[in-house]
């Protein structure tokens, strides 16, 4: 789990005793999908990433901003509420990947270690691509319509 992870060992006992699939995290909620590439969790990332050229493109192409912003909070809603699910389902798999490998015990922990932790590489990487996004987004409406429309 890398920083954090009594935090992490505590919510995710909390919610099984609780028995609940959500768990308030504001971290994801917060980061605009960073949280999920500084926690390594690469596709779901990239699926935020492209979720916020969605909304870039939308609205340089005239949407009203408003349905738009309030579809990007209700998006770190959701991934505020399931972040720590979504996590422990990853960290699970890691771990179960883990203990069905071969070698010694030591050697199954030294791979679990590796499949997790942190990335800040991961968030300047996302950071990047995200820009990327929001810039291809912007040029080829330029290009295409000849224009760039907002509307509030």
């Amino acid at each position: 789990m890398g920083s954090n992870g009594t935090y992490y060992d505590e919510h995710w006992r909390f919610m099984e005793w609780r028995d609940r699939r959500r768990n308030w995290n504001w971290a994801a909620a917060s980061t605009f999908g960073g949280w999920l590439a500084y926690r390594r969790m690469y596709p779901a990332a990239a699926l935020f990433v492209i979720w916020l050229g969605l909304l870039v493109t939308l609205a340089v192409n005239g949407v009203l901003l408003w349905p738009l912003v309030v579809a990007q909070l209700v998006a770190l809603l959701a991934l505020g509420a399931y972040g720590n699910v979504l996590y422990m389902m990853r960290f699970r798999r890691a771990a179960l990947k883990a203990a069905q490998g071969d070698g010694q015990h030591q050697d199954r922990l030294d791979a679990l270690a590796r499949s997790g932790g942190t990335s800040r590489l991961g968030v300047y990487l996302m950071g990047i691509a995200g820009l990327a996004a929001a810039t291809a987004a912007v040029v080829v409406t330029y290009w295409v319509r000849g224009s760039i429309v907002l509307n509030y």
